[in-house]
């Protein structure tokens, strides 16, 4: 058998294919859903006001099965953003994809952990 560097290197590049950092997850019917992010990235802000819960999840159920180890489902609720400005409802952070814009209107990501398809979903 022949090696080939080629086929390393795909094999390699199969585990970061299967990392899902910043889609949808969802906890239990209390926290409901949030977003795959590190859990050292799951935290308020500097002037922030809400929530933060983070999800490991268990054996028989993983939010973020396909991540590494340190990838919690993050349930991040925002009432005062960073600027100070107090929300009417309180918006939570998550992957724009499940953001309704029928009913919501988005924030910015600099209030929620993650790329540029996590922001704020805020109900009207």
């Amino acid at each position: 058998m022949q090696f080939n560097l080629k086929y390393l290197l795909a094999l390699l590049a199969v585990p970061a294919a299967l990392a899902y950092i910043d889609e949808p997850c969802k906890t239990d019917i209390i926290h409901g859903e949030g977003v795959c992010i590190k859990s050292s990235d799951c935290k308020m802000y500097s002037n922030q006001k809400g929530s933060v819960y983070k999800y490991a999840g268990t054996s028989s159920r993983w939010p973020c099965p396909n991540d590494p180890d340190d990838v919690i489902c993050c349930v991040k609720k925002v009432s005062t953003l960073k600027s100070g400005i107090v929300l009417k409802k309180t918006g939570r952070c998550l992957n724009v994809s499940n953001c309704s814009t029928k009913n919501h209107y988005l924030v910015n990501t600099a209030e929620c952990p993650g790329s540029d398809n996590v922001k704020l979903c805020v109900p009207n």
